[in-house]
């Protein structure tokens, strides 16, 4: 197979000295990458940590991962979160999985003037779309190699935005000013600390647009081109990290390819 540090496997079930995938993350160890006893792999909790393991065995569809190695992935540099008007459900599920995939730390769902399927309404679907959002947020960490989660807020009135609002703030508007103007004039600024907002689809509502404004948001134009909401989003979060980050890598393993 393919160098095994090429792959992340996740799973919420640590112990001190070993850790345990749960079906679905063995079934694709043992029948896509062809891992069995003895073999290294890579696990994280979501949470910053990279577990170097072997495998000790496969039991009941589950593989038991003898812990050799544990380090720290330091965050980017620039803590992201990004509030967007909700679009429709897939479009949502692209925004979360390009977000997480960027190594943005937070993600908050707008309820806006202009938002139009309220399927986040739907109480009895909740807990099991939570559950699917959370799955699909998983792969695209897996597949970053970045081991962080990002946390998923339950949408919220834009009214009740404001006082998440920090740092620098900005909102894509297409007559606003470049991204690069913006971080320019925040060049000397240390902290890192990023508000990115999106409106949904058709926009932000001209008194939300008022309200960005006056909290201090910065306008910023993203693209000639009018965006969907999953790819404004992506766009404006891939511009800020682009402009500040240095680089958070999977730390070495000393490990041979196997």
């Amino acid at each position: 197979m393919s160098d095994y540090r090429h792959f992340l496997f996740f799973t919420g079930h640590i112990e001190s000295d070993r850790l345990y995938l749960d079906a679905a993350e063995t079934r694709h160890a043992v029948a896509v990458l062809r891992r069995g006893q003895g073999d290294p792999f890579l696990a994280t909790d979501g949470q910053g940590t990279v577990f170097e393991c072997r495998v000790e065995s496969i039991v009941k569809k589950q593989i038991t991962g003898l812990i050799m190695d544990r380090r720290e992935v330091p965050r980017h540099a620039c803590r992201l979160h990004l509030l967007a008007g909700v679009p429709e459900r897939a479009a949502f599920e692209t925004l979360i999985t390009g977000l997480t995939a960027l190594g943005v730390e937070r993600i908050t769902p707008l309820v806006c003037r202009h938002c139009q399927d309220g399927w986040w309404e739907r109480d009895a679907e909740g807990e099991r779309l939570s559950e699917r959002f959370r799955k699909k947020m998983i792969v695209a960490m897996k597949q970053s190699l970045y081991p962080y989660l990002p946390r998923l807020d339950l949408p919220l009135l834009f009214e009740s935005a404001g006082p998440m609002i920090s740092g620098i703030a900005m909102a894509a508007d297409p007559e606003g000013v470049p991204v690069a103007e913006v971080l320019n004039a925040h060049a000397q600024t240390v902290a890192g600390i990023f508000s990115c907002l999106v409106g949904p689809p058709g926009g932000f509502a001209p008194e939300e647009h008022a309200a960005l404004k006056s909290l201090g948001a910065a306008m910023v134009r993203l693209a000639p081109t009018r965006l969907t909401t999953e790819l404004a989003a992506v766009v404006l979060c891939s511009q800020v990290i682009g402009a500040r980050q240095t680089g958070a890598p999977i730390p070495p393993f000393s490990g041979p390819a196997a």
